[in-house]
C-alpha cells in the first residue's frame, strides 16, 4: 500500500511540474501558448484572456491533483483534455512526442483511481459426494482423510459511479 501511494505520489509530482511549465509560460510567453490553442479559438478569444485561461486552469489542475477529492475525475479529465490538445495539433509531429508522455501518466492515473469497491463476504462451499476419488492420503501410514467443508472468504468488485 505505501509502495503503491508512493509510485502515485511521484507520477502527481511529475505531471505537476510539467503542468507548472504550461502556467508559467502562459502569463511569461503568452504567444507561445496562444499558438497551440486550435486557431478557431485564437482567432475569436484575446490572447489575453487564452493565456490567462490556461495559466489558471494548469495550476487549478495542480491543486486538484494533490486534493483528495475526485482523483478519478481529476486525472480522467486530464486525460481527455491532453488527448484532445494532442489531437488539435496533430500536424505539430515535435508536440505529440512531447505530449505522449504526459497522456501516459495521466492515463495511469486514472487507471490507478478508478473507483471501485472491495467486499468480503464468506461463503459456505458445500461438501464434496463421497464416492471415493476425492480422497487425500497423507504420510507413509496409508490414513485417509475426506474433504469436508470449508469457510473461505470470496472477493468481488464492484464498481461504483
Amino acid at each position: 500500500m505505501l509502495r503503491t501511494s508512493l509510485v502515485s505520489l511521484i507520477i502527481k509530482i511529475g505531471l505537476s511540474v510539467s503542468l507548472l511549465y504550461a502556467a508559467l509560460a502562459s502569463f511569461v510567453v503568452p504567444a507561445m501558448v496562444v499558438e497551440r490553442w486550435p486557431s478557431f479559438i485564437s482567432q475569436n478569444l484575446s490572447e489575453a484572456f487564452l493565456s490567462a485561461f490556461t495559466g489558471l486552469g494548469a495550476l487549478v489542475y495542480i491543486v486538484w491533483l494533490f486534493s483528495r477529492k475526485y482523483r478519478f475525475s481529476a486525472t480522467a479529465s486530464l486525460t481527455v483534455i491532453i488527448a484532445l490538445f494532442g489531437l488539435s495539433n496533430i500536424q505539430n509531429v515535435g508536440l505529440i512526442f512531447q505530449l505522449a508522455p504526459l497522456f501516459s501518466i495521466s492515463l495511469a492515473l486514472t487507471l490507478r483511481y478508478y473507483p471501485r469497491v472491495r467486499v468480503l463476504t464468506q461463503t459456505k462451499v458445500s461438501t464434496l459426494t463421497y464416492d471415493g476419488s476425492h480422497d487425500q492420503v497423507h504420510g507413509d501410514n496409508g490414513k485417509k482423510k475426506v474433504n469436508s467443508e470449508k469457510d473461505h472468504d470470496q472477493h468481488l468488485f464492484i464498481p461504483t459511479r
